[in-house]
């Protein structure tokens, strides 16, 4: 059986420093006389709770109160969601057959996905379109 393990570490001055060293050695004891395949990967960053809870807390409860208030018209939290991900990242679809029937299947990246600076980018394009459509969502910067 095949397995994957991933582990932290840093690279310092040529040598892997293991985020939990004491774990990879009871780790790399379950390998001892196996061939093994090392990969390494820089590690990105994943959106910050603090840009979630920017995003989630103020920018789409922003959102709603001020189209409600403008146009009377209301709607969800994944209403607008959905419609931030829609304008800033772009719909992206793609038919397929299954079963003997035609789907659409969307594909965008989520924001759960993002690195903390695609999210920046996300953050800086849905301030812009809502800011041009009579909406000002504070920068996190400014709460």
């Amino acid at each position: 059986m095949s397995r994957r393990v991933n582990l932290k570490g840093t690279v310092k001055n040529g040598n892997i420093m293991i985020k939990n060293e004491s774990f990879f050695s009871d780790l790399i004891s379950q390998f001892e006389d196996k061939d093994i395949i090392i990969s390494l990967k820089e590690e990105q960053k994943r959106r910050s709770d603090k840009q979630n809870d920017w995003y989630w807390g103020v920018a789409i409860p922003t959102i709603i109160v001020d189209i409600q208030n403008m146009s009377g018209e209301i709607y969800t939290k994944q209403d607008i969601h959905d419609w931030n991900l829609s304008r800033a990242i772009g719909l992206k679809t793609e038919v397929k057959e299954m079963f003997g029937e035609t789907i659409i299947v969307y594909k965008q990246k989520r924001t759960s996905r993002m690195t903390t600076t695609e999210f920046n980018n996300f953050k800086e394009k849905i301030q812009k379109y809502w800011a041009e459509n009579g909406v000002d969502i504070p920068d996190p910067k400014e709460i």
